[in-house]
Parts: C-alpha cells; structure tokens; sequence
C-alpha cells in the first residue's frame, strides 16, 4: 500500500491505461507510480511553492495538465519520462489559481477553472478558444459533456452553471 508516501496528496488520477496513478500534493510535487508494483516511478515539481490542486490524464495518456496557484501547466509524459525530476511543462496556460481542469473525451480540448472563468484551450495548438464567465467567485470545478458541446461549472458563489459552446 502507498498510502504512507501520499500523506500530502491532494489529488490522484488513474490514467487511461489503468497502469500507472498520478498523484499531486500540497508540496507541489507530482509522482508518477507503476500501479501493478506500487513504485514511484517519477517525480516532479509541478508548481514550485503551492499546492497540486488537480490533475488530469489526456485520453490517449500522452498530456498531463496540472493545476495550481500559478495556472494550468501541460506536461508531455513522454518527455518527464526521460527529464525526470528536471521535467518541465510544455505549456504554461494563464499564471491565476486554477483548481480543476479536464481533457474532453476526444482529446481535442482542456477544459479549465481559472480564476472567476472557465477556458476551454484547443489541445493541438493550446490556444485559447472559449472563454465563459458568469460566476461571482471563483470556480471550484469544471464538467465536459458529450462532443465538448455543453460545458459546466461550480463555484464558490454556491452556483452550478452550463454553458454551451460556440457554433
């Protein structure tokens, strides 16, 4: 059992694969771990002083997005193999807290909670395509549904939000 090395874990996502876990703590790191072995198999500072709040595997488990007190950072897993504890982010997406992000379900977009807004960021160019604000807080979660058509959102103003995308 792992559960004596994640005592700051702040988030876990299995990937796709079902073969290794992410894990995000308070201390900013992010570790890979090797489900079948329970080993650590690579670690790295995600957000340097501040927390993982979330993270999230792409659907074909190449793209990790991680979120923090500094934005929404994308990691390429094939290139933090080789960098290990040296890896870093590919993109960097806004420098506000983001609590929540989430790939749709074709790979095409990652949905984030940034600040008071939900941004929707095209994944093969990581520009920036949608934005939805709307909430008096800031957004705690964010929701993709069928074909990234409808998107939703909480937030700490107690309000669960939809918004549909853009034709």
């Amino acid at each position: 059992i792992i559960s004596s090395t994640l005592h700051l874990r702040s988030d876990a996502q299995l990937h796709p694969d079902g073969l290794i876990l992410g894990t995000g703590t308070a201390d900013g790191m992010v570790r890979v771990w090797d489900v079948k072995t329970q080993a650590n198999v690579v670690s790295f500072n995600a957000h340097q002083g501040g927390t993982v709040n979330g993270l999230c595997f792409s659907e074909n488990g190449y793209y990790l997005a991680t979120c923090g007190g500094d934005g929404v950072k994308v990691w390429d897993l094939r290139k933090v193999a080789k960098q290990g504890a040296a890896a870093a982010p590919v993109r960097q997406l806004g420098d506000e807290e983001s609590p929540h992000a989430v790939f749709d379900h074709s790979g095409v977009y990652l949905v984030a909670a940034q600040a008071a807004a939900v941004k929707v960021y095209h994944t093969k160019t990581w520009d920036e395509v949608a934005a939805f604000a709307g909430h008096g807080g800031g957004v705690t979660g964010v929701a993709v549904g069928k074909d990234a058509r409808v998107f939703a959102s909480s937030c700490k103003d107690r309000l669960l939000r939809f918004f549909s995308a853009p034709q």
